[in-house]
């Protein structure tokens, strides 16, 4: 007989598993890939002013790494790796872990329509916890800002407000 999991069902993973699994997944594909993340935001940001003239600061994503290498050191290419790291924790682990949970506690199998609620309304649950750390991520990546990630979420909260700082972009966020 197989064994049972949290949710009651053979087989099926405890949630903690799932949400364990989902988001060290997630946080090593953040380390792997942010380089690279962080040359786009740069890339991202460089005013059309900038790439109409011929002093462009970044010519594409491997040039922004090296040019980031060269004026401000290596680690740079990994700012904002820290709430890179509370963001897919979060995310990712509250929207796998959660949708895992959700489906093994249903009678039956779901239909496609109420998979797809619960897809969206677990993503849902994981961008409201993880918006604050995609708003640091970025200006972090952005800004090169130095200091822990802890003491600039307080900063923003105090600054900006909590709504208006830390949850910027959120309907954007949500909606992607």
């Amino acid at each position: 007989m197989a064994a049972r999991g949290e949710g009651g069902r053979a087989g099926a993973p405890a949630l903690h598993t799932t949400f364990g699994v989902a988001a060290a997944s997630a946080s090593l594909a953040e380390m792997v890939t942010l380089p690279l993340d962080t040359a786009k935001v740069r890339l991202q940001l460089q005013s059309r002013a900038e790439a109409d003239s011929h002093a462009v600061r970044y010519r594409g994503p491997l040039h922004a790494m090296r040019t980031m290498v060269a004026e401000e050191g290596p680690r740079s290419l990994w700012g904002g790796l820290t709430p890179g790291l509370h963001r897919q924790f979060l995310f990712t682990g509250i929207r796998l872990g959660l949708y895992e949970r959700a489906k093994q506690s249903s009678e039956g199998d779901l239909a496609l329509g109420e998979r797809i609620v619960l897809a969206v309304a677990t993503s849902a649950a994981g961008i409201v916890a993880a918006n604050p750390s995609d708003v640091l991520k970025v200006r972090f990546q952005a800004h090169s800002l130095k200091g822990s990630a802890l003491s600039m979420y307080a900063k923003v909260a105090s600054t900006e407000g909590l709504f208006k700082g830390l949850y910027k972009g959120f309907g954007a966020n949500l909606a992607r």
